[in-house]
């Protein structure tokens, strides 16, 4: 009977360990919470927040355990529960107000994140020298959902812009027409209220992925 007592207390002891530093999930997955402020005297209610993982692009399919998108309360708190272990990019929105973060999550873990304070967005211009591989393709924005198609005719440069880019380092990827071939992923430093630039001259381009930011 002391040995049944001794394993009955241990069993219990490690369910009150497992809901301190984990979620008690039989799959793994983990939860990330936060709230987001707004910075003046504006409510936080209804903010929209994305999650998405950091090397996702549009033109990758959605993974809706992956990809998903919550309103935060009246006092601006948000959960994800369900979340796979990985990198991810938060992006909140409100009121052409914004913010993002990358966040890693472990496996079986409730991830709270200090409070986020959404300020002014960017802009951003790609500045792209046409090609023969260029000519169609597209460009997009790593873990955010904005993207744009280059004409397959036309002048012998473009420029892509884009509006309401959340402030911080952001990373631009330029695909060839067929979408098979990567010619350039191109880190760039989003300020607020202003408008960055990044060019691409159709030389060759180390693809090394997303760039972290964690403003």
């Amino acid at each position: 009977m002391k040995k049944l007592l001794c394993l009955v207390a241990f069993a219990l002891g490690s369910c009150a360990l497992d809901r301190e530093t984990g979620t008690g999930s039989q799959t793994g997955n983990s939860i990330v919470s936060g709230r987001i402020a707004t910075g003046d005297t504006s409510l936080p209610t209804g903010t929209e927040i994305h999650i998405r993982p950091l090397g996702w692009t549009p033109s990758q399919p959605t993974d809706t355990t992956r990809i998903r998108t919550v309103k935060s309360d009246a006092e601006g708190r948000f959960e994800f529960v369900g979340v796979p272990p990985g990198t991810y990019r938060l992006e909140a929105k409100k009121a052409k107000k914004g913010w993002s973060r990358t966040v890693k999550v472990a496996r079986d873990t409730a991830l709270a994140l200090p409070t986020g304070t959404l300020a002014a967005l960017g802009g951003l211009q790609c500045q792209i020298r046409m090609s023969d591989s260029t000519r169609g393709g597209r460009v997009e924005l790593y873990g955010l959902d904005l993207w744009d198609t280059l004409p397959a005719i036309g002048t012998p440069q473009v420029v892509a812009s884009f509006q309401e880019v959340p402030v911080g380092t952001q990373t631009v990827r330029i695909w060839s027409k067929t979408m098979s071939t990567v010619l350039a992923d191109i880190p760039v430093r989003i300020g607020p209220d202003s408008a960055s630039t990044v060019e691409y001259d159709g030389r060759k381009v180390e693809n090394v992925g997303p760039v972290e930011d964690e403003d």
